[in-house]
């Protein structure tokens, strides 16, 4: 594995669990907006719980992105060995 392959997977594993991090908050600020006591900051949750759901498609897509980027890399990688190693 090469340093640049691991970089992509390093920021695609990252990316992806952030997401997944950022999900659940923007679910729990959701909970949250259901009861009466949060009435008073609905509007604040409301808010948080957009920016929470826009980083996490930020962060879904960078993932995604780099983690396909990663296997054409790989890809790529294995058919130029495949070719080297062919008889002549």
């Amino acid at each position: 594995m090469t340093k640049q392959s691991l970089a992509y997977l390093t920021i695609a594993s990252i990316s992806l669990i952030g997401a997944l991090l950022v999900f659940g908050q923007a679910v729990t600020l959701a909970g949250l907006s259901q009861f009466p006591a949060w009435q008073p900051e609905l509007a604040s949750l409301q808010f948080r719980f957009w920016i929470y759901i826009s980083v996490g498609v930020v962060a879904l897509l960078v993932g995604g992105g780099t983690a396909v980027r990663w296997v054409r890399q790989q890809n790529a990688l294995a058919r130029a060995d495949g070719s080297n190693s062919a008889p002549r």
